[in-house]
């Protein structure tokens, strides 16, 4: 399990916006850029709880998402 202890929060790799899409029974979290609406990551969950979306083990604002391509890589 991840700790948001070892993450440097005061100098995140990535900042945007994050949003939720629904499409007949497919579920993502889409990570965008919030100027350009450029997407960054996607993270597919087929299931919650699952391995999609992981609670970090030292806080409950922080989490992991498992993000992948469209090939599933």
């Amino acid at each position: 399990m991840d700790s948001a202890a070892d993450w440097n929060l005061a100098e995140p790799a990535w900042t945007g916006r994050m949003r939720l899409i629904s499409k007949g029974n497919e579920l993502a979290i889409k990570l965008e850029d919030k100027n350009s609406g450029e997407l960054f990551a996607k993270c597919p969950i087929d299931s919650y709880p699952g391995v999609a979306v992981e609670a970090v083990n030292d806080s409950s604002r922080y989490f992991v998402l498992r993000i992948q391509d469209d090939n599933g890589l």
